[in-house]
């Protein structure tokens, strides 16, 4: 009677365990999944930048440049927005590199 009840309770709660490489491969997909849609968030950012910075300088000469600058901002303030997007861009890649490297290593 013990017995069976002992191994009742032991499927019971044993039931639900997962291996450490079950839990890694949720995490790596889960990851995956983030850093698409942070990537997506990066690159449209990175995106409207370029596009500004394409209309400040197509638009330098216009007498109505000013109103433009007032709207987007000044070329050299959007240009120095651009390289820090560009620098975050590049540390997501390499700490997403090295975080699924971790998960990917060998488990046990």
């Amino acid at each position: 009677m013990i017995r069976t009840l002992v191994a009742l309770c032991a499927l019971v709660c044993a039931s639900g365990c997962v291996s450490r490489a079950e839990l890694n491969q949720a995490r790596l997909d889960d990851l995956r999944y983030t850093s698409r849609v942070i990537g997506y968030a990066v690159d449209a950012n990175e995106g409207a930048l370029q596009t500004r910075i394409a209309l400040l300088r197509a638009f330098k000469g216009d007498p109505r440049f000013p109103l433009l600058v007032e709207a987007l901002g000044t070329l050299e303030a959007n240009e120095a927005q651009l390289a820090g997007v560009r620098k975050s861009k590049l540390e997501i890649v390499q700490d997403g590199q090295r975080v699924m490297g971790s998960l990917a290593g060998p488990t046990e």
